[in-house]
């Protein structure tokens, strides 16, 4: 039997404002992740998907489940540079330099201007 409750789109985007208000004063990450999760299954978006896969990346048992959600979160929203500078770092704690550099790449197709980003390209091709 499933016991998740379907939340309504104005609930969805409460608990998605709640969750980055959390997350950003350092706030309880378990109850961030709870908000997120139902939130997105009634309105994903990319912000809040990757939002989610930083919080899973830190479980070592969840690493999968971060993969899917900044590939989702960068499916939904291409240009979303949170969800890039996410998935490069999980490349990069997975040891792929590789694949963390076209991550960052991807973000300077569209920003070429970011100097954060072209510092750390920078460093890891040396």
């Amino acid at each position: 039997m499933d016991d998740r409750v379907t939340i309504s789109p104005e609930r969805a985007a409460e608990d998605k404002k709640a969750a980055r208000e959390l997350l950003s004063s350092g706030g309880d990450a378990r109850l961030a992740y709870r908000l997120l999760s139902q939130a997105v299954e009634v309105a994903p978006d990319g912000e809040s998907l990757a939002m989610m896969a930083e919080i899973e990346v830190a479980n070592p048992l969840w690493r999968q489940r971060a993969l899917d959600h900044f590939k989702q979160a960068v499916e939904i929203e291409p240009r979303l540079t949170s969800a890039w500078l996410g998935l490069g770092n999980y490349w990069s704690l997975r040891g792929q330099p590789d694949k963390q550099c076209r991550c960052l790449e991807k973000i300077l197709s569209y920003d070429p201007k970011n100097q954060e980003v072209r510092r750390a390209l920078d460093l890891l091709r040396r």
